[in-house]
C-alpha cells in the first residue's frame, strides 16, 4: 500500500463537493457559516487580524446580507491588531454583533464593545 499526503487546498479541493468542502472550511476555520457566526477564543495578535478579514469575507460571499456574530473568549493581546480589526468592521457592508463567551479582557472587552460598526459608545480610563 502506497503513503499518500493528502494536502486540502480550501479554495479548490478536487473530488469533493461543496457541501463537504462547507464542513471543512468550518472545523478549519472556527465558523458557523449557516448563523455567520466565529468564535475568536485565542490570544489576538497579527495573525488574528488576518483570521478575521478571511473568514467575515467567506460570511459576505456565502451570506451577503446577513449580520455576522463575533463570539468572544479572550484574554487580549495586541493593540495594533485589535485596531486593525476595529477598522475592519467599519468597512464591512454588514452590521458586527459581538457576544462575550467567558472571559473577555484588554483588546478583546474592547473589540466587543466596538460592534454594530460604531465605537462611539466606548471610553477608555487609563490609571496611573
Amino acid at each position: 500500500m502506497e503513503n499518500t499526503v493528502l494536502k486540502v487546498n480550501y479554495g479548490d479541493m478536487p473530488g469533493m463537493n461543496k457541501r463537504t468542502q462547507l464542513f471543512f472550511k468550518n472545523l478549519e476555520w472556527g465558523i458557523n457559516i449557516k448563523s455567520n457566526t466565529m468564535y475568536l477564543t485565542y490570544e489576538i495578535e497579527q495573525d488574528t487580524l488576518y483570521a478575521v478579514m478571511t473568514r467575515f469575507d467567506n460570511f459576505i460571499q456565502h451570506n451577503p446580507n446577513s449580520d455576522i456574530n463575533l463570539n468572544i473568549a479572550s484574554y487580549g493581546g495586541d493593540v495594533y491588531s485589535m485596531l486593525g480589526i476595529i477598522d475592519y468592521f467599519k468597512t464591512l457592508p454588514v452590521k458586527v454583533n459581538t457576544h462575550c463567551v467567558g472571559a473577555c479582557m484588554s483588546a478583546a472587552a474592547v473589540i466587543l464593545a466596538c460592534r454594530e460598526n460604531s465605537c462611539a459608545s466606548l471610553f477608555i480610563t487609563v490609571e496611573r
